[in-house]
């Protein structure tokens, strides 16, 4: 259908090249349009949308140094400057999966692939314009904030049998979860489903099943979406969030791995990726996703300080579990939390930021430079009249105990202990860095845990043991007990099948770790040197 409005229109051509941008404009100019803006950059586009808004923005994907035309798109969204009525089309030559992907993935109203002719542009144009045309109304009382007029106006063009009825059950539902009507949303969802099988109506429908609480139905129907429709990346998000609720990591991280597979290039994707895997101890992948994100974020509306931070803190304890996989790393973490810190006038995070310098130094051999950063910061110290914040607090002690300063370690840690004891949060954070965990809730998953890995070492289960003390170990670094447990299975893995290389220098690393923190006082420390004496047996048994 033809759209007869193009003289009403004001449009913005945005393409760093001036030979696109005025082939673009001629187009248009031909179509009808009389009014067309041009920018060569995101960043003059985004002032330009400041200052009036546009009826239609065409933009090129790639816009050269600056931000990506996905990105302007993001960030028009996020600070509400792009109305519901208006028409956001990506243009690009790109051809890559995941480009293309990012580009669905963000949902403009329209992709053209370059190059692009006058009719198939005009082609494109008329579908989208005269579909938002026909339901002005709707958008309309959207963009006012009139959830309720533009509900009764989808049921009206519904009822009427118009020619977009289809489309306006799709934003109905939309609506109607968003106020929460459950129930209607559900006979809509069904109604659609009755006739065809739909991906947005199925994930409506899991959707409703989520919001009444029915979690179990909600991630069968969020997984038959996945199954069907494997590029609908909604439904991944939506399963993560059943699983969120059900505290159900494990299978959070198995979805989100799934999804940044389909694409990629989703910032916010990785990120919440990368979070949740070091939740889980999997520090490996959350360097990956990290890496991604930190790259991805550049020039990006979703860009923060606290991702270069957070990358480095997870490139540290994966440093503490396998030093290999870290060490190529490092210096790409030192230049990330450098700029971050060029960039940054919060004193807090820029102290963090130091301190977590120090510690991938450490891990580098460079305690010289470490020791430089630690004795600065002493300076520091001293001169501010308000305890540094805990994060802050934690960050020094672990950057003074892998430079070996146990005296001051151990002092700073009482000093917390005590301050933290009525504080169940900052126990949590604590825990990281004690010989036993003090928070009530991680005393009880250190137990657990325990509890059923002893029970796959006692019935000789030795890899299952190994892989429940292994999680643990990745939870509670510090911890002598899960140490001694884990080297107590590999021991018993490696009496009845054989010391394989990777599983004695595991049970020496943890070994060695233990003895960082043991005296004759400890405990466990009879224990700890009759396993030492057995991991000794059987290596001069296997030499």
């Amino acid at each position: 259908m033809a759209f007869r409005g193009y003289n009403k229109l004001k449009v913005l051509v945005l393409d760093d090249f001036d030979s696109f941008r005025m082939t673009v404009a001629k187009m248009l100019d031909s179509f009808g349009v009389k009014s067309i803006d041009t920018a060569s950059s995101g960043e003059e586009a985004l002032r330009m949308c400041q200052g009036g808004s546009y009826d239609l923005i065409l933009s090129d994907f790639n816009l050269g140094a600056g931000r990506s035309g996905l990105q302007v798109l993001e960030e028009l969204r996020h600070r509400g400057i792009l109305r519901k009525r208006d028409v956001f089309v990506l243009v690009s030559a790109e051809t890559s999966k995941s480009i293309v992907l990012a580009a669905t993935d963000a949902e403009p109203d329209a992709y053209l692939s370059k190059p692009i002719t006058a009719r198939a542009l005009q082609q494109r144009l008329d579908r989208v314009l005269s579909q938002r045309d026909q339901l002005q109304e709707v958008y309309k009382a959207l963009d006012n904030g009139d959830v309720d007029t533009a509900i009764h106006d989808c049921y009206e063009k519904i009822n009427s049998g118009h020619r977009l009825s289809g489309f306006c059950q799709k934003i109905l539902g939309e609506l109607l979860l968003e106020v929460n009507q459950l129930d209607e949303a559900e006979a809509l969802y069904r109604s659609v489903l009755e006739i065809r099988s739909l991906d947005w109506a199925q994930l409506g429908m899991a959707k409703v099943q989520q919001l009444k609480g029915d979690l179990e139905t909600a991630e069968r129907w969020f997984k038959e979406v996945v199954e069907q429709h494997p590029l609908c990346l909604k439904a991944y998000d939506n399963l993560v969030e059943v699983y969120q609720t059900l505290e159900a990591k494990d299978a959070m991280q198995d979805v989100l791995m799934e999804a940044v597979k389909v694409s990629p290039l989703a910032l916010l994707r990785q990120e919440k990726l990368a979070q949740v895997s070091a939740t889980n101890g999997d520090f490996e992948t959350s360097v990956r996703a990290y890496r991604k994100v930190v790259r991805l974020a550049d020039k990006s509306i979703h860009k923060k300080s606290s991702q270069a931070l957070e990358f480095a803190h997870s490139l540290v304890r994966l440093g503490e579990q396998d030093p290999s996989a870290a060490k190529d790393v490092h210096r790409e973490a030192l230049r990330v939390l450098d700029e971050a810190s060029t960039n940054s006038d919060d004193a807090v995070y820029n102290m963090q930021s130091k301190l977590v310098q120090a510690q991938l130094l450490s891990q580098q051999g460079n305690t010289k430079a470490a020791n430089q950063i630690l004795d600065s910061f002493r300076q520091t110290l001293n001169k501010l009249e308000e305890p540094v914040p805990l994060e802050v607090e934690l960050d020094f002690v672990k950057a003074l105990g892998m430079t070996g300063v146990k005296a001051e370690v151990k002092d700073r840690l009482n000093e917390l202990s005590v301050r933290l004891k009525d504080d169940e949060e900052g126990l949590k954070k604590l825990d990281q860095l004690l010989d036993e965990p003090m928070s009530k809730m991680n005393r009880k998953l250190v137990a657990k845990i325990n509890k059923d890995g002893i029970k796959n070492y006692e019935s000789k289960n030795f890899k299952a043991a190994i892989s429940a003390f292994m999680h643990a170990k990745s939870l509670f670094p510090n911890h002598v007990g899960v140490r001694l447990n884990l080297v107590q299975s590999l021991l018993g893995e490696m009496e009845e099948y054989g010391c394989e290389r990777e599983l004695m220098d595991e049970a020496i690393g943890s070994l060695n770790k233990v003895t960082e923190s043991i005296d004759a006082q400890h405990p466990q420390f009879k224990r700890f040197r009759q396993l030492q004496e057995i991991h000794r047996s059987l290596v001069l048994r296997n030499a």
